[in-house]
């Protein structure tokens, strides 16, 4: 978002019968393609009325959406025309002596933003009233130039393809993670006991911007009543203060190119026996309901979707006009509900009413929208034809873990999904949340496990990115650690941009494979017998091979965490080979193996022939993993595989 709270432009004022209202520009005159246009509104009448919510002057309830004071803009380049709903704005205001965000009241109350999809002069007319009546638009004054940018606007999906495409279908490979909310509601968190540390919003925008620092390109955020929730004292109230930090994450995420998937509900909201203060019996749409409701009868219940719609129609009037808040998750880990098992259809139900209602009364095509489990058996939810994504949180500390995690997504499993997620439903795929799971009842837990090294940071998303996902999965530990971001994102997100991405993708004859051998696991894709990519690893560099220094909190010996898996030592498989296939018999191949750590740094690269089966013998170049890839070679002077 560029230039968003610059205030350039002059006042203008009407007088238009009994409601005259001021509007400013609080943007650029000049913005780029899908760049932010943001107006302030202000209507007198509508003033009065907010005062009249408080006896304090402030508002202390959003009164967005109510029938009185209904807010609308109408953009136009003289081809195409948009409406765009007005949301309640409060003015943020961050007090560093006390550690605190503090929102007051705005002069200009009513925000509206919009991104132009096209370029030319924009005008802007003003709606106001009952928004189901016949309403003469109100020109203003202003107008706001709109030039081709560098922004390449939404992402999309499309069933059949497993990579999202910009609409210049230049293809898109997710690599990020989970920093999902604050800790605290504070400006800077505070130290516990080692390791943990409390973050605040200052320190969540500190860990996005590293992020993109780094080379990520997507983060997913979970809206949580104990900081980042806007709804929870009161069901239709709006909290300001939560608002106000999803709009710094927005603009961060502008500037450095990130890609946001936000999840609306943490399933902890509608269980019964989490935190009290935090769970369904503080949940604020019980309020709704009969004393003795279930969580699920929120699902069912006329005035709490009535309510919820009008949350949605809030969140996409704040944040829906940009590019950059590519998913809404509506749901996560629906199956955490107290009351989840035996009530699937109602979960269902309410999923294609919120679909249909964003899709048809919003009018937003635009935005990707998923929901999400954490666990088997899935259900049919994701056959839904208003979700566009899919998703899982596979945790585990096991041996074998990565490739439960390849079989998960495109294989078949006895116990869990007969197919795998990409082979029942073929719509794009991203493991949301991975990380290792709780370990035993000590001074420690999953994220100090894997802070004591980054193999199962780095192994989870290397297998993950080449299992066929649109993106490598989104770690949830170490929001905070800024060296786990350095020594693995840059890497595969070079080896992203400059090997994966430039295959020519054909769902037709694209085989997405998985190999092991008694030393070896490897991940890979091949397009037409002719490129392949993927990812070889040590089996034997695992975890809990290669801890046995971890301390826990108190100092002590760090317990390994709970599984079935037997200790073994680190092993030097150097020299060693496993075969891979999918290749045209008996045809010469060129093998350039890449660093994980270093971004483009090429370790080796051989010229080998494939065997009369249609196999190619990959050598390990290194002692512990390498990312490589295969190209087929028509003339003896290629130098390296053309991507």
């Amino acid at each position: 978002m560029r230039n968003l709270f610059i205030l350039f432009s002059f006042i203008f004022s009407f007088s238009l019968q009994a409601q005259p209202f001021e509007i400013k520009r609080l943007c650029a005159s000049q913005v780029g393609r899908f760049e932010t246009i943001e107006l302030g509104l202000n209507v007198p009448a509508y003033r009065r009325l907010l005062q009249n919510y408080s006896s304090n002057g402030i508002p202390s309830r959003n009164p967005y959406l109510a029938s009185d004071i209904a807010i609308q803009v109408a953009f136009s380049n003289g081809k195409t025309h948009y409406i765009v709903d007005a949301f309640y704005y409060e003015d943020p205001t961050p007090i560093k002596t006390l550690n605190v965000l503090q929102t007051n009241f705005s002069e200009w109350p009513f925000r509206v933003r919009f991104c132009p999809p096209d370029t030319g002069l924009w005008m802007a007319s003003v709606l106001l009233g009952d928004p189901s009546g016949e309403r003469m638009p109100m020109p203003t004054e202003i107008e706001i130039r709109c030039v081709a940018g560098k922004n390449p606007g939404w992402l999309q999906a499309k069933q059949g393809q497993r990579l999202l495409m910009f609409e210049n279908q230049k293809p898109f490979f997710a690599i990020g993670q989970n920093i999902a909310w604050t800790d605290m509601p504070v400006l800077r968190g505070k130290s516990g006991p080692f390791p943990v540390y409390s973050s605040g919003y200052y320190d969540i925008f500190d860990y996005i911007h590293n992020l993109g620092a780094n080379g990520g390109n997507y983060v997913r955020i979970v809206l949580v009543p104990w900081t980042m929730s806007i709804e929870w004292e009161e069901a239709g109230h709006y909290n300001q203060t939560s608002a106000a930090v999803l709009d710094s994450i927005l603009r961060i995420a502008e500037q450095r190119g990130i890609y946001i998937q936000l999840c609306l509900e943490m399933h902890t909201n509608f269980q019964e026996s989490f935190d009290e203060n935090y769970s369904w019996k503080k949940n604020p749409y019980r309020k709704f309901l009969p004393a003795n409701a279930r969580p699920s009868d929120f699902l069912v219940n006329d005035s709490c979707r009535l309510m919820y719609k009008q949350k949605l129609r809030y969140m996409l009037a704040r944040w829906g006009h940009s590019p950059h808040l590519a998913a809404i998750e509506l749901m996560s880990e629906m199956n955490g509900w107290s009351d989840y098992k035996g009530n699937e259809q109602r979960f269902i139900d309410w999923h294609v009413e919120m679909c249909r209602f964003i899709r048809e009364d919003l009018k937003d095509n635009r935005h990707l929208l998923t929901t999400c489990f954490s666990t088997h058996p899935l259900g049919s939810i994701f056959g839904i034809d208003g979700l566009q994504l899919t998703s899982l949180h596979p945790y585990g500390n096991n041996y074998n873990v990565n490739e439960s995690r390849w079989i998960d997504i495109n294989g078949r499993h006895p116990i869990r999904e007969q197919r795998g997620v990409w082979r029942r439903w073929e719509k794009p795929f991203l493991f949301t949340e991975t990380g290792m799971i709780a370990g035993p009842v000590n001074a420690a837990d999953p994220s100090d496990y894997e802070l004591c090294n980054d193999v199962s940071f780095h192994t989870a998303l290397w297998a993950s990115a080449l299992s066929g996902g649109y993106g490598s999965g989104l770690p949830w530990w170490q929001w905070s650690n800024d060296a786990f971001r350095k020594n693995n994102f840059p890497a595969l997100r070079w080896f992203a941009d400059s090997v994966l991405l430039k295959i020519n993708w054909n769902p037709e004859k694209t085989v997405y494979a998985f190999d092991k051998n008694t030393e070896f696991d490897c991940y890979y894709q091949v397009v037409n017998q002719s490129k392949a990519c993927g990812w070889l690893h040590n089996r034997s560099w695992w975890w809990q091979n290669v801890s046995d220094s971890c301390q826990d909190r108190n100092g002590k010996k760090m317990l390994p965490p709970h599984d079935n898996d037997k200790l073994a030592a680190m092993q030097d498989y150097t020299g060693k080979t496993i075969e891979v296939g999918g290749f045209e018999k008996r045809t010469l191949y060129r093998i350039v193996y890449y660093d994980t750590r270093i971004a483009g740094k090429i370790i080796k690269q051989e010229d080998v022939k494939s065997g009369i089966n249609g196999t190619i013998t990959l050598t390990m170049p290194t002692k512990f993993d390498c990312a490589w890839a295969i190209s087929r070679i028509i003339y003896r002077t290629t130098v390296n595989p053309s991507f």
